[in-house]
């Protein structure tokens, strides 16, 4: 389930889409949604299946209500949205987590996104670790993610 939100019919996607597209979220439609994802698995349509973008409580509501949990939680996470109390409660139920967007999103719509906000490549101290070990503020960020993900 790519987003715990609802959006109306032929909108574009849900990073794109007009708030008048927005339809929200509730408890019973991510139930509802994750509910038939489970039959799929049942009937051997699909091996797993997992979420993303959904916050704490959200994740928290959805494990009070379905049969299986999910085997992965995809969530943004970098330098400066680093997810750790989501990494800590994935960790603790026992569903993977998993990054994107290791080098922020600098290319998000305007809407989505705080006015003035620090971007990870333009990041001054990355700048310097990445200089002080001849290699680029990508692979800083990388790396940062990749050594985080073996530590709890």
């Amino acid at each position: 389930m790519h987003w715990p939100i609802r959006i109306r019919k032929g909108a574009a996607e849900p990073g794109d889409i007009a708030a008048s597209d927005q339809l929200g979220y509730t408890r019973d439609m991510a139930s509802e949604t994750w509910r038939a994802m489970e039959q799929l698995v049942e009937r051997g349509l699909v091996r797993s299946i997992g979420i993303s973008n959904f916050t704490q409580r959200k994740l928290f509501n959805l494990l009070e209500d379905i049969k299986s949990k999910p085997s992965v939680h995809q969530v943004e996470c970098h330098p400066y949205f680093q997810q750790t109390e989501m990494k800590k409660l994935c960790s603790q139920t026992g569903i993977q987590f998993q990054s994107y967007s290791p080098l922020g999103a600098p290319d998000r719509p305007p809407r989505n996104r705080e006015a003035g906000a620090p971007l990870v490549m333009e990041d001054p101290t990355l700048k310097d670790i990445a200089a002080k070990n001849n290699c680029s503020v990508a692979q800083v960020s990388v790396r940062t993610l990749s050594r985080r993900a073996t530590r709890q």
